[in-house]
């Protein structure tokens, strides 16, 4: 008979985060791979951690990570329906959960001066 763990069956392995810069227009990079222009909805894994970039002209590229955590309460929902379908949770995104939904980042515009490393007298 096929097992499966418990929050692999209640819970669903991705969730929509939306993405949003001020001021809006920039383009987002998921792990290095552009993947869209804010405002947007990323459908993301659980599983681990994700890295976001955003880059926009006339602004410094920005970065973000979203971590990631064991859902609470996992470990004795998990045990009371059996060690093996624990063991399959962890296997996969269920036993996980992204901290963030709605990711808003601010912009910094880039300074017009240039960085003088002497001071000529």
């Amino acid at each position: 008979m096929f097992s499966s763990g418990c929050a692999t069956i209640l819970k669903q392995k991705s969730v929509d985060v939306a993405i949003n810069t001020q001021p809006a227009g920039a383009n987002v990079f998921l792990d290095g791979n552009r993947v869209g222009v804010t405002p947007l909805v990323l459908n993301l894994s659980h599983k681990r951690p994700v890295f976001l970039s955003f880059k926009k002209d006339g602004y410094e590229d920005m970065s973000h990570k979203i971590d990631n955590h064991i859902v609470p309460g996992w470990i004795v929902t998990s045990f009371i329906c059996d060690a093996f379908p624990a063991i399959i949770d962890l296997a996969t995104e269920s036993a996980f959960s992204l901290n963030e939904t709605n990711v808003c980042v601010t912009l910094e515009p880039k300074s017009n001066c240039a960085q003088v490393d002497k001071v000529v007298k």
